[in-house]
């Protein structure tokens, strides 16, 4: 499949190659070096050609250099006309301001449950219809309205509630805890609401999870409440998985990341190695070590060597994990600033 698509894809225009790499795109790190970096050498080549010939940012720059969200700010020379596209922006605070821009319709949901979320699913060996515990206070669910203090989904449809599974029952806290209101209140009715349950995930984030170790240790808690604890959106503190682990807790934990904007992701497998996905995005950390991406399937908006305020060290070199797929050292170091 893989010496397949690279003999083909000279032949193929910019939507139809990416259109034909999604086929091969979730298994390539298990497949031989030689191979991956001829896929990511098209696939960056891809991107590159396309926006030279049809956004007109990138056709009034000589070289490509480091490029910054201040330079994209005019949409009408970034945004790529005639694309099917679904708009995004950052999450950004009460003070800082959003940036804006754009996804290609047609492989955002493969990418986002096939290939980011589902990558995390196999990893793990998690059931075909997971139960699944949601307490993304960042993304509350549209119908995580009710009155009661939970509501209950058949399937979703959105990838990030459903944690990329097609078939799952997902279990919503309508509200984000209020740091204005009696905060332990509020995680003894989560503890409490898990004590005749068995998750299959707990997808949540970094500070929820250190406010939960925090109250699992107050209230002594020693069942098992979930097979995959799932973090993602913010950083977590490993010390405080660690702890959930050795308790029993949790058996499992993964650490991952899609930055929509420049494409950079990773995951961490099941032996803790941090993945990044190369797969996804061309990265590279620069002297400064800011953290550089090349998005694969940008159409409508290209972002090429593009620094979305992150930081990180990669390294060049391959090694093959234990979880058999390739991987280059890699350490988040700092994430972006979301006040600028």
């Amino acid at each position: 499949m893989i010496d397949y698509f690279i003999k083909k894809s000279s032949s193929l225009d910019s939507k139809e190659l990416i259109l034909s790499y999604l086929e091969i795109c979730k298994n390539l790190m298990f497949q031989e070096e030689e191979q991956v970096r001829k896929v990511m050498q098209i696939m960056t080549k891809n991107i590159r050609l396309f926006a030279y010939k049809n956004c007109n940012f990138y056709r009034s720059i000589e070289k490509i250099n480091v490029i910054e969200k201040s330079m994209l700010i005019d949409k009408s020379k970034w945004f790529v006309k005639g694309i099917k596209s679904k708009e995004m922006l950052t999450n950004g605070t009460s003070t800082g301001n959003k940036f804006y821009y754009q996804v290609l319709e047609e492989t955002f949901d493969q990418i986002e449950a096939n290939i980011h979320y589902g990558s995390i699913l196999d990893e793990f060996k998690i059931k075909k219809r997971p139960t699944i515990l949601c307490l993304l206070s960042q993304h509350l669910h549209p119908q995580a309205t009710s009155q009661s203090k939970f509501v209950i989904l058949d399937s979703p449809k959105s990838p990030l509630h459903s944690h990329g599974a097609s078939d799952s029952i997902v279990h919503i806290i309508n509200a984000a805890p209020d740091l204005n209101k009696d905060i332990e209140s509020q995680f003894k009715m989560i503890l409490d609401y898990t004590v005749d349950k068995k998750f299959d995930i707990i997808l949540t984030s970094g500070p929820f999870i250190n406010s939960f170790v925090y109250y699992c240790k107050k209230y002594n808690i020693k069942r098992n409440i979930c097979n995959l604890l799932s973090n993602t959106c913010e950083q977590m503190v490993l010390e405080d998985v660690l702890f959930l682990k050795n308790k029993n807790i949790i058996e499992n934990y993964c650490d991952h990341m899609r930055c929509w904007d420049g494409g950079a992701s990773f995951f961490t497998c099941k032996y803790n190695v941090y993945h990044l996905m190369d797969n996804l995005s061309n990265c590279y950390s620069d002297e400064n070590g800011r953290l550089i991406s090349t998005d694969y399937f940008s159409l409508s908006c290209p972002f090429i060597n593009y620094w979305n305020g992150d930081y990180a060290n990669i390294k060049k070199e391959y090694k093959r994990c234990n979880c058999g797929r390739l991987y280059r050292d890699f350490k988040f170091l700092e994430p972006r600033d979301f006040s600028q």
